[in-house]
């Protein structure tokens, strides 16, 4: 039947062959040009004028598998629930899946990608191999919330923030256990009977280790440790091999040579052929601190002397200070600070 106009049905419009068999098929509807060729349209419209009517297409008369209200498209939503998205899953326990044709050892890949009006975003996915991977295609963070919240930070710079604690699950119920926390390097718990942690680098070698026993304290490391910040003990501390020392060069203007006791202990100064100055910067977190200053003289000495002590710096009986001016000549202040404004110092000149 050819229809060049409108074909109005009230009621079933069936097409298909009730015979069915695989050479006359059920029935198939197709739009076609002036021409008999395949038309650049074809178009099955829920006609209404507030788009409030859906479409439905399904395999039984009275479900719809799927259902298209306005632009969005529902699957098994049913006749009674429209769709709320532009793609709406409903089932029991739905499943959306994503499937390669390839096997997952070498050639099955996949992803969902997001996009703005040009460019990728973001996508979610599985690498050929297996890999799975979330990629932010932006220069931005990747957050990972639970209960609303943000759980993990990811930045752009590759540094991860966790805003919660981060446990291993390796420990058994003793507490012992390991668990990788960078590359190239375990960290193991102790037995039962202490507290701390071993660190071990790829061959279970020992690199560093903080350990507490039931009734002792010891820390053990087999590596320089560094550390860049200060370091607050409560307790006492004990050094089985020599403790070591630096010497920081005591800055120098218009040949007054001072020792900033926030940096150091020890200082040096290198007096010039003039009239020099030593003194001292001094703050609270300085107080019960010791140490030394070293003055070394020039090989020419003919215009070097050396002022008194600040008044700060005090010296046994208020005495004033000799200062050795030989070419060379190498002396020694020093110092014990027991008040920001109180150091006592102990001159002693001329080694040699």
């Amino acid at each position: 039947m050819d229809v060049l106009n409108t074909l109005d049905v009230k009621g079933e419009l069936k097409v298909g062959n009730p015979g069915y068999t695989s050479s006359a098929p059920d029935g198939y509807m197709k739009g076609v040009g002036n021409n008999g060729t395949a038309g650049s349209r074809f178009q099955v419209t829920a006609n209404s004028s507030d788009d409030t009517r859906r479409l439905w297409l399904g395999t039984s008369h009275t479900e719809a598998a799927i259902t298209i209200t306005e632009d969005k498209v529902g699957v098994g939503t049913t006749t009674l629930i429209p769709a709320a998205t532009k793609l709406h899953l409903y089932d029991s326990a739905p499943e959306f899946r994503i499937q390669d044709g390839g096997d997952k050892a070498s050639n099955a890949s996949g992803y969902v990608t997001f996009y703005d009006h040009d460019s990728l975003m973001m996508k979610i996915g599985v690498d050929d191999g297996g890999a799975c991977r979330i990629s932010n295609e932006l220069s931005s963070n990747l957050v990972l919330e639970t209960a609303g919240t943000t759980a993990l930070t990811v930045a752009s710079d590759q540094h991860s923030t966790f805003s919660g604690q981060v446990s291993a699950t390796h420990f058994d119920s003793t507490g012992v256990g390991t668990a990788n926390i960078f590359l190239g390097s375990v960290i193991t718990k102790p037995g039962s009977n202490s507290l701390g942690f071993i660190v071990r680098n790829d061959s279970n070698g020992i690199i560093g280790s903080l350990l507490r026993s039931s009734n002792t304290t010891s820390t053990l490391m087999t590596d320089t440790a560094t550390i860049n910040a200060d370091a607050n003990v409560t307790g006492s501390v004990k050094c089985t091999q020599n403790l070591r020392r630096t010497i920081t060069t005591a800055s120098n203007s218009s040949n007054t040579h001072t020792c900033d006791l926030r940096l150091n202990d020890n200082f040096a100064v290198a007096a010039a052929n003039a009239a020099t100055t030593i003194a001292l910067t001094v703050a609270s977190e300085n107080i019960g601190q010791s140490g030394t200053i070293v003055i070394t003289n020039p090989a020419s000495v003919g215009s070097l002397s050396f002022a008194a002590l600040p008044s700060y710096m005090l010296t046994p009986d208020s005495a004033t200070i000799n200062f050795v001016t030989t070419a060379n000549a190498v002396s020694l202040i020093s110092y014990y600070v027991i008040a920001t404004d109180k150091v006592l110092c102990n001159y002693v000149g001329n080694f040699g």
